[in-house]
């Protein structure tokens, strides 16, 4: 009797024991591989929300195609008229025909930024400080009033400019230079000053950029300890991620057109005021362990900050302003690297190595960049499980498609405009893009979450009848050997 006990009780042991590690094996197979469906389902990234109602919100195909210059700009031609139609404008306001009006220092704003697209920023600083002037005169103490918001396009361009005249000479240390960087710098410190949120704060990041670059002319080694943003070079995880996904919330913005429709273009009540900012700060955050750089650099910063916001920046200076930037390219590339984007990361690498000449003056300074790229690149390329030479050969290619378009957009422009049409007039551009693909990428499924759905409570009950089957299937095979011994006796 005892011995039937025994085998009864091992045969248990045995059938739990061989259960729960085919349970194991299987649930290990499953978590290792990627999710299938029914398991899991693709959420909006908390990202899509823009900070501001009718803001620009990122999509992680922007970033790509900066880094191949695929968006159309405007050529020599297109800012040559609009010089001529603002000089034209002008015209009656100096004979004075016109009033001094504000379309008089919208006008005086074209006139200087044209100069600046035109690659002459020295000829537009004048007619800045001219604005200034009129709106702010000096006073007796040969002080400006303080900083006001009507000022703020005067000082935002002001600053911008006088950047684009002197970055050249303060990266080779002319001591003229340099005042004249730090002079741009204060101006766009007023501009953040008045309109914090202009331009999705782009103008936040100039300032961060300016301060980096001027204490990297006091310091240069922290040009290859950390990027713009604070972020020290080789970190493992360049973007820690925030607060847990809210899913509900982000299934709504999914489903619910009127309430997406609200969150990004408004108008927003307070109410949905406090759920862009639950969804926010469940962004990827961008944060620094470098004293230096926020002792000096970002110092006016709440860190950490959501990720899209420098990138945002970063992708409207080099489309809207200072053309490509290597030191933006490698920002982007630690973002995209830390949110598991490794292709845009291995390009973002790729495009600050092509632009190292830009970096800094010094040549050493330039090799550690391209030496600290290739690094990185090497190991995406074994994530990637593409060679090099492949990965650079598609880089090239998008980067030639992508100058070709603007080449051809310019092109175009000149031509129209040449033959006497008006660029700000409707359809001018129609002819253009008439059957023309569009130059944007497809964004697929790049600004999306996954969200694992929770164990269906169905699988606990086929579990439990797997666990009885092999139970009963071993206690039959039991049964029938010693049935065997008791027929073989």
């Amino acid at each position: 009797m005892v011995g039937v006990v025994m085998r009864v009780i091992l045969l248990i042991v045995l059938s739990v024991i061989i259960t729960g590690a085919v349970i194991l094996v299987v649930e290990h197979l499953r978590r290792q591989g990627p999710p299938k469906p029914g398991q899991y389902e693709l959420l909006p990234a908390p990202w899509l929300v823009p900070k501001q109602a009718g803001g620009t919100a990122l999509r992680l195909a922007m970033v790509h195609d900066v880094l191949h210059e695929r968006f159309h700009l405007h050529g020599e031609e297109w800012f040559n008229h609009r010089h001529q139609q603002a000089e034209r404008e002008l015209a009656a306001y100096d004979d004075g025909q016109k009033q001094k009006d504000d379309r008089y220092f919208a006008l005086l704003d074209d006139l200087a930024v044209d100069f600046d697209r035109l690659g002459r920023p020295a000829e537009g600083i004048p007619i800045l400080r001219r604005k200034l002037n009129l709106q702010q005169p000096v006073g007796a103490d040969g002080k400006r009033p303080a900083a006001e918001a009507r000022c703020y396009t005067t000082y935002a361009n002001l600053g911008t400019l006088l950047a684009h005249q002197h970055l050249k000479g303060a990266l080779a240390k002319d001591p003229a230079a340099l005042a004249g960087l730090r002079e741009g710098l204060a101006f766009i410190e007023q501009a953040v000053a008045v309109n914090p949120d202009a331009h999705f704060g782009r103008e936040r990041w100039q300032v961060v950029t300016l301060r980096y670059l001027l204490r990297a002319s006091e310091n240069p080694k922290l040009l290859t300890s950390s990027d713009l943003m604070g972020v020290e070079w080789g970190s493992d995880n360049h973007v820690p991620f925030g607060q847990a996904y809210p899913t509900a919330m982000l299934q709504q913005f999914r489903d619910d057109d009127v309430f997406r429709q609200r969150l990004v273009n408004g108008p927003r009540d307070h109410l949905d005021l406090e759920l862009v900012k639950r969804l926010r700060r469940s962004i990827p955050l961008v944060e620094s362990s470098n004293q230096e750089w926020i002792e000096h650099c970002g110092q006016d910063l709440s860190l950490p900050v959501p990720f899209d916001e420098p990138a945002l920046a970063f992708i409207g200076i080099w489309t809207l302003g200072s053309g490509a930037n290597p030191h933006f390219a490698l920002a982007l590339a630690h973002l995209m690297d830390g949110l598991g984007q490794r292709g845009i990361a291995w390009n973002a690498y790729e495009r600050a190595s092509e632009l190292a000449g830009k970096f800094w003056s010094d040549p050493a300074i330039q090799q550690e960049l391209i030496t600290y790229c290739r690094a990185q690149q090497a190991t995406l390329e074994m994530t990637l499980g593409q060679s090099a030479d492949t990965l650079r050969k598609q880089h090239q290619s998008e980067l030639a498609d992508g100058r070709a378009e603007q080449a051809a957009y310019q092109a175009y422009e000149a031509e129209q405009i040449g033959a006497g049409k008006d660029p700000t007039s409707a359809g001018f551009y129609d002819d253009f893009f008439r059957g023309r693909q569009p130059i944007a990428s497809d964004p697929g499924e790049a600004d999306t979450v996954v969200y694992k759905l929770p164990v269906n409570r169905w699988m606990v009950v086929v579990w439990m009848q797997a666990f009885i089957c092999t139970l009963m299937t071993l206690a039959l095979i039991s049964a029938v050997m010693r049935r065997r011994r008791e027929l073989t006796a």
